[in-house]
């Protein structure tokens, strides 16, 4: 009996493991390991939950992002006739072990990034955000997502799932709205490249759905969920991350039109100012690289570029002739 096309899905999981954000955690949260093995239990739950479902996880880091599962082949050398074997562990083990060794490389990373970035705001006084790559993860998800559906009909339906906690950085606002826009049909820093990856998520129809880990909500995601048909979630409540990742983001595209879901509350579509990262109401934008400020300036702080050398002209509206 051939499958409907309802009941085949595919679900890429965007997973935030930021060292800086796990190792300054709210009290809401388990610990990175705990919070590992919850994901397991949701991976394999969602794959049982029929038995042509496919899952991909993306792990998201501050400097880096990658696909852990499924993982990329590795290219066989001409001059060698063995293959390596295949892998024995279920999909979850394979992806939780993935993560766990992209987090401790990240880890390492992160700890000199941690002596330059002190040096450098001594320094300077600036002190650089440690906020996770989630514009590129989103595109590499949609990527995906793009490819799984070309397969004609019997291509499961896709969706992303994001479960994110690092704070919003104001650079990658600009570059998630455009990986939201793109899901509908199948610049400037971190920004432009977050909103460029949701607007193409709602261009090819591939609805983004996010769960907040962290102490605040994440308005990128909040805005990434409702232009894309997704849901929203910020699980504030200890120990709970396991049931609401089952109850809510268990359940398919298909089902959802007869489950009564969480609604989402306001969305703030205001967008955050470059300089103090506060939403503003009315902004004043660079007409070279977009970045939003809350103040005028005489030069741009993102590209550097001279607003005062630049001649303002007024232009006068033309006159009508008084009838004769």
């Amino acid at each position: 009996m051939p499958l409907a096309a309802e009941d085949l899905s595919l679900l890429v999981l965007v997973v935030d493991v930021n060292p800086f954000f796990w190792a300054q955690r709210p009290p809401s949260l388990p610990t990175f390991h705990d919070f590992l093995s919850q994901l397991r239990v949701f991976l394999n739950a969602y794959l049982l939950l029929h038995s042509a479902n496919k899952a991909a996880v993306i792990a998201t880091g501050y400097s880096s992002c990658a696909f852990v599962h499924p993982t990329p082949p590795v290219a066989s050398s001409s001059s060698s006739s063995t293959s390596a074997p295949p892998s024995t562990s279920s999909p979850a083990e394979d992806a939780i072990a993935q993560l766990l060794s992209f987090a401790a490389a990240e880890a390492e990373r992160a700890k000199g990034e941690s002596s330059s970035s002190s040096a450098a705001a001594a320094a300077t006084g600036i002190v650089r955000e440690q906020a996770s790559l989630l514009s590129g993860s989103l595109s590499m998800a949609l990527a995906y997502c793009v490819k799984a559906s070309s397969k004609g009909s019997s291509a499961p339906r896709p969706r992303i799932l994001c479960i994110h906690g690092s704070p919003d950085a104001a650079q990658q606002y600009v570059a998630i709205m455009n990986a939201i826009f793109s899901s509908q049909k199948a610049g400037a820093g971190m920004y432009v490249a977050i909103m460029n990856a949701i607007f193409s998520s709602q261009k090819a129809g591939v609805p983004i759905d996010a769960c907040a880990i962290g102490a605040s909500d994440s308005a990128f995601l909040q805005q990434a969920a409702f232009l894309t048909g997704g849901l929203y979630l910020h699980s504030t409540r200890p120990n709970a991350l396991l049931q609401d990742l089952l109850l809510v983001f268990g359940v398919d595209q298909f089902s959802r039109d007869f489950i009564t879901l969480p609604q989402p509350s306001a969305v703030d579509f205001r967008a955050s100012c470059f300089c103090h990262k506060q939403p503003v109401d009315l902004g004043f934008v660079c007409s070279v690289c977009l970045s939003i400020f809350c103040a005028p300036a005489r030069t741009c702080a993102t590209c550097g570029a001279d607003f005062a050398s630049a001649k303002r002209t007024r232009v006068n509206p033309p006159q009508q002739q008084q009838p004769q």
